[in-house]
């Protein structure tokens, strides 16, 4: 086994004999019949998935020969290829989308990308001996290794997509981290587990994960893993309505279903009850008068620095927060529209970050005697109670906008940075949900949103907003209502 050890990864006993998955045997090459890999059964002891290491560079090669020998057609990837500075993973597909490379005898071109904000989707195609077939690579980024994501929304996400692409399928998936064992056991049993939901009066989490270390051992690795499992699980149980067609949404009487919405929305309170986001920075005593409400300011891990002089005692502290959007991470800064005192560091959070496009939700204080010039858009009437016809119009030109700048994040500002500005990044990113996949969750989106910063999405009237202007701007744009 001396050529097989070098393609180990992680503990030796993560595979088990008897279900490991065999290789075919290459010419004056004894070992070359073994794969970090096992045949996983799903909750009707089926044979659904293979769970495996992800490859190094010695490795590369014998993976894709068990992708062509098992006929995968689609992979999922749970983990980035260099973490906390350490490799993880080799990248097994070509540098550059629209090239090829070749390992061993299969070629590989990368044809195409789908980008959201915590999962890319990559198409793909292999070629041996004239023959090609096809491969889809589901690759989850926002999920530390030993760890857990920081709120299971956009994984079940991602698991309600690969159900619907290996809808009739026969051969396995594909599913592997850097060892193959923690977070590729706790995707595995997620998919697994949520059918049971439906199917089943209760589910055995314990059970389930027990049967999977019995074709791999410490599948699901760590306590918090598994009580990540649990949670996503009632999370699936609570929010499986609150997704809807786009076109459902078009015909959905607002008014007789608002008692449904309001219970959506306590559900989003209860669901968000434990976040615990640090604030020190916003919290501290240099930076108290830089916020206008004294219970307001941003998480130090999402929030944008900007740069400043010290020698005039700044510091990079503005009250804003990066936030992610349905096909963006860190798409969007909201921010508390400027103090007199913080005019200054808004226009350096404008530079410093190159910024397109600033959207302001609320009117200028024209006692402030500061004034300046810039291209924006301004929303002079928010609809509390009427017509949300302003705010379609600024939605749809913002969104032009928005298309145009891939990179650089915009501004979205009111006067406190959560309530207005967090309605119109969930309806903004709505939006691009259905121009993408034809389907409508504000729960999911306001679910998201709040682990960026708890306070979005807190008060009812902004959630029952995200209905109304959504469904608004729908009828107003048919080439979106119609998919």
């Amino acid at each position: 086994m001396q050529n097989a050890k070098v393609s180990l990864r992680g503990s030796k006993k993560s595979r088990v004999d008897h279900s490991r998955v065999p290789l075919d045997m290459l010419p004056n090459d004894p070992h070359s019949d073994y794969y970090n890999a096992c045949y996983m059964l799903d909750q009707k002891d089926q044979i659904a998935f293979i769970a495996s290491q992800g490859p190094n560079r010695a490795s590369t090669n014998d993976f894709w020969r068990m992708l062509w020998k098992e006929d995968i057609s689609i992979v999922v990837m749970v983990t980035n290829l260099i973490e906390n500075g350490k490799d993880r993973c080799a990248q097994y597909w070509p540098q550059e989308q629209g090239m090829n490379k070749t390992w061993g005898l299969i070629t590989v071109t990368w044809t195409g990308t789908q980008t959201y904000a915590n999962y890319l989707i990559r198409e793909m195609t292999m070629v041996q001996d004239e023959e090609q077939r096809t491969i889809t690579q589901y690759h989850f980024t926002t999920w530390p290794d030993m760890g857990v994501p920081s709120e299971p929304t956009a994984l079940i996400s991602l698991v309600r997509k690969v159900k619907v692409q290996n809808k009739g399928k026969k051969t396995p998936i594909l599913v592997h981290c850097s060892a193959g064992v923690g977070r590729t056991g706790t995707f595995i049993a997620l998919y697994c587990l949520m059918d049971n939901l439906k199917s089943e009066k209760y589910i055995n989490v314990y059970e389930f994960v027990e049967k999977m270390r019995k074709n791999r051992v410490n599948m699901v690795q760590t306590p918090v893993q598994y009580q990540f499992l649990c949670e996503a699980l009632v999370e699936v149980y609570l929010t499986s309505h609150t997704e809807m067609p786009s076109g459902l949404l078009q015909n959905f009487d607002l008014t007789s279903k608002r008692d449904v919405l309001i219970e959506e929305f306590q559900l989003l309170n209860k669901l968000c009850a434990n976040i615990n986001l640090v604030s020190s920075v916003g919290q501290a005593p240099e930076n108290a008068s830089k916020n206008r409400f004294p219970d307001h300011y941003p998480p130090d891990q999402n929030r944008p620095f900007v740069s400043s002089d010290r020698n005039f005692g700044e510091n990079d502290y503005i009250n804003a927060t990066f936030v992610n959007t349905c096909a963006k991470k860190d798409a969007i800064i909201i921010a508390q529209s400027p103090l007199p005192n913080t005019i200054e560091a808004f226009w350096r959070l404008v530079c410093d970050w190159r910024v397109p496009l600033i959207v302001m939700l609320n009117k200028l204080d024209r006692k402030d005697a500061k004034t300046c010039s810039v291209d924006q858009f301004q929303l002079l009437s928010w609809p509390d109670h009427g017509s949300v016809t302003g705010v379609v119009e600024m939605l749809e030109v913002t969104k032009l906008t928005l298309d145009k700048y891939e990179t650089e994040p915009a501004i979205i500002h009111c006067i406190d940075g959560v309530g207005r500005s967090g309605a119109v990044v969930t309806v903004l990113s709505e939006i691009e949900r259905v121009r993408r996949d034809g389907k409508v969750d504000i729960f999911q989106t306001a679910r998201q949103l709040r682990s960026s910063n708890s306070l979005i999405m807190a008060e009812q009237e902004h959630y029952l907003a995200c209905y109304q202007i959504l469904q608004a701007f729908l009828e107003n744009a048919p080439e979106y209502g119609n998919i």
